[in-house]
């Protein structure tokens, strides 16, 4: 791997930057995970209570 660098006023400029697919590893935001797992136990406490309320519908009847 080799990096060149120019720096040439006021910019700077860089040439030959390579990365390989197995360099670079895929890392989640830790606020992606954190939706994740709160989108999956909101879904869970939903189905319990929409399965209590049946259940309190059926004893009703």
């Amino acid at each position: 791997m080799s990096v060149d660098w120019t720096q040439a006023r006021p910019f700077h400029q860089f040439d030959n930057i390579n990365v390989s697919a197995a360099s670079a590893t895929a890392v989640p935001e830790p606020f992606t995970v954190l939706g994740t797992l709160f989108s999956a136990g909101y879904g869970v406490a939903l189905k319990r209570k929409l399965a209590k309320a049946k259940l309190d519908k059926e004893d009703i009847s």
